[in-house]
Formats: C-alpha cells, sequence, structure tokens
C-alpha cells in the first residue's frame, strides 16, 4: 500500500512537467519575539525569551486540469536564558497538495507533510498533551481518488500512512483506508456514510505491537438557516475486538464580521512517543471576525480529557490572536496562548499539574501565516 500511494504522487508530480501553464513562487520572512514560562513543559517551569527567524516559500502550480500547492517553513530559535536550547531547526514544516482532474466526474488527489519540531505538542493536536521538549518528526502521506456518481452523490476512496518518531519515544507507523459516501439530500440536508480501517504498528524496544481498528460512522449536516450550521456525527468503532463510539457534533453561525463554531468530540488516537491508542474527548470554541477589514482576530478555547489504560489528563486551552496587515506584504501579529495539563500520561504521575503562557509578536514579509 505504500508503494502504490508513492507511485501515485510521484505521477501527479511528474505531470506539472508535461503541461506546465501557471507557476508561482512566493517567499516570506518572519521575524518573532516569544516570551515562555515554562519552555521545558514541566511542573516548576522555567521561563525564556526566544527570537524566532521563520524564512519559508510557498509555491502553486494550476493548469486545465492540474493544481499543485507546496510550501516549506523553518524556525530558527534563539534562546536569551537556555542557550543550549538554541537551533536553526527548532522546526521545519513541508509539504504539498495536488488535484487532478482526470475526467468529468473523476479525479484524483495527493497530500505529503513533513513536521520536525522540538516542541512534540504540535503533534498531539487532538489531546494538547506536551512530552516535553524533545525531537519529534512526522511524516504523511495521503492519495485518494473521487468519483461523483451523480449530481448529488460523491464517493471517495483514501489512504492515509503517517510515520511519527519522538527521540527516546516509541515509533509507530500508522495505515488508514478510509471510504466515503457523500449525498445530498435536499437543498438544507447532506448525509455521509464512511469506514475506515486502521493499522498501527508500534516499534517497542525493537519489538513490533500491532493494533488494528475499524470505524463505520454516519454524519448528518443540516442547514438550520442561511447563516447556521448543524453536523453530527456517529457510529461504532472497534478496536482489536473492543467496541467504543465515535461522536461527533458542531454547531458553526456565519456573523456579519466572521465565524463562530462550537463542537465536540469523542474518538481514538494515538499520542507520540508511547504505544497503543488512547480515549479522548474535547470540547473546542472558535471564533473568528474581520471586524474593520483590515483585522483578523481570533479566540478559541477548548477542554480535552484523554484516558489511556489506567491514566488520565486533563487540558485546559485558550488561545487569542490578532493580524493586521501595516504595508504591502508586511503584516503584524500577536497571540497569546495558555495551556493548564492536570494529570500527565507521559509521566504516569496523575498528581501533575503543567501550566504554560506563550505570548508572541511577529513581523512577517512576504506571504502571511497565522502565528503559532
Amino acid at each position: 500500500m505504500i508503494r502504490a500511494a508513492v507511485i501515485v504522487l510521484l505521477q501527479i508530480a511528474t505531470a506539472i512537467g508535461a503541461n506546465a501553464q501557471s507557476l508561482s513562487l512566493v517567499p516570506s520572512f518572519g521575524t518573532t519575539e516569544v516570551y515562555d514560562d515554562n519552555v521545558f513543559y514541566r511542573v516548576e517551569g522555567e521561563a525564556d525569551t526566544i527570537t524566532r527567524f521563520t524564512p519559508g516559500i510557498d509555491a502553486r502550480y494550476l493548469s486545465e486540469r492540474l493544481a499543485v500547492s507546496g510550501h516549506y517553513v523553518l524556525d530558527a530559535d534563539r534562546f536569551a536564558a537556555h542557550p543550549q536550547l538554541t537551533t536553526v531547526h527548532g522546526r521545519q514544516d513541508g509539504g504539498f497538495d495536488a488535484k487532478y482532474q482526470s475526467s468529468r466526474r473523476l479525479s484524483f488527489g495527493g497530500a505529503a507533510g513533513f513536521i520536525e519540531s522540538q516542541t512534540p505538542a504540535d503533534l498531539n493536536q487532538a489531546t494538547g498533551l506536551a512530552p516535553g521538549r524533545v525531537r519529534a518528526r512526522r511524516l504523511t502521506i495521503q492519495p485518494s481518488a473521487t468519483y461523483q456518481l451523480d449530481p448529488n452523490t460523491e464517493a471517495k476512496a483514501g489512504y492515509t500512512m503517517t510515520r511519527d518518531q519522538l527521540a527516546g519515544g516509541v515509533s509507530l507507523l500508522s495505515q488508514s483506508a478510509t471510504s466515503t459516501l457523500d449525498h445530498r439530500l435536499s437543498d438544507r440536508n447532506d448525509v455521509r456514510l464512511e469506514h475506515v480501517y486502521q493499522r498501527y504498528l508500534f516499534d517497542v524496544l525493537d519489538v513490533a505491537a500491532t493494533r488494528t481498528s475499524q470505524t463505520l460512522t454516519v454524519e448528518w449536516t443540516h442547514a438550520i438557516d442561511r447563516l447556521t450550521s448543524l453536523s453530527l456525527r456517529a457510529g461504532p468503532r472497534v478496536t482489536d475486538g473492543a467496541a467504543s463510539p465515535e461522536i461527533a457534533a458542531s454547531v458553526r453561525r456565519h456573523l456579519r464580521a466572521g465565524d463562530a463554531s462550537l463542537a465536540y468530540l469523542h474518538t481514538q488516537t494515538t499520542l507520540i512517543g508511547l504505544a497503543g491508542t488512547a480515549e479522548t474527548h474535547s470540547v473546542t470554541a472558535t471564533f473568528t471576525a474581520d471586524p474593520h477589514r483590515r483585522l483578523m482576530v481570533h479566540a478559541g478555547p477548548s477542554v480535552l480529557y484523554t484516558r489511556q489504560a489506567n491514566l488520565s489528563s486533563m487540558v485546559y486551552r485558550l488561545s487569542l490572536s490578532c493580524a493586521r496587515p501595516i504595508a504591502s506584504r508586511l503584516s503584524v501579529e500577536a497571540a497569546y496562548d495558555v495551556n493548564l495539563q492536570r494529570g500527565n500520561v507521559y509521566t504516569g504521575r496523575s498528581i501533575d499539574t503543567i501550566e504554560r503562557n506563550v505570548a508572541l509578536l511577529k513581523l512577517v514579509v512576504g506571504d502571511t501565516t497565522p502565528a503559532r
């Protein structure tokens, strides 16, 4: 399956050279001042001020049938109080996304991404858990195919391969095959049937441990009115013979100058550097606004509960950010994030409380990306 995925992605990339019509390269550069009051993600936090330099490039290609976009961003960090942490490879993030329209009904897609970071909490987005400050890597490959059965029905098949590595931790090779059927019932109602088969291969002290999981869900999306939509998804998940529910619900509201949403998710996921799967519940709210057309504001509180075996963690998060262009291809961004974690699955200590506050101010020249 991995070989087939790579072949599909290479075929898409090769097609670029055959019918080149539009190719653009957009470089960018950012400089950021960061204050972090817990750089090691520990119970007793140690603060530091970080100067970050972020060169990056975005590439876009467009032809009659093929669209490809790619990016690469590098963070080079200089620590004032902990010079041993200074590195030109604080974080690397690269990848591409491609879509090829083979015919009016049939299209192929492909995506690949690579992330390397000194803060592996970036790779635990579903749980918000922080293993500490240690080198982590993730490689992802995602080919897919979509077929339009009729004007109201679409079928999609996809494959995802993910390779996770954490220094001193357990390596993971995850593979999943997804089959999806989308059908529009009416102007206000859509339904989706999805089956996902997942296989996890954990490398524990050079001994392979395998787990498999299958999920079958039905999702209903309803437009309550012109500005408000509701989505409900539910179904069974069976992991190595043990059944559990898969549940997701969300409501979204378009505002005059932005969007607001509230979502709940109950699922299973993996934790980078640990063997086995974990059960997670999360409630997340997001609010984005553009009140003056030149000022983008974002707020996102969330609560995440994770349980693995007899260990559990609760994470409370709040992210606030704003961005404003101040000249042509020049913008300034400010962000503040607070994380409070009670219980630590990574150390096995349920009484640990880890608090972390991060504030940053960023100046971006060229293509702008949200502050991290």
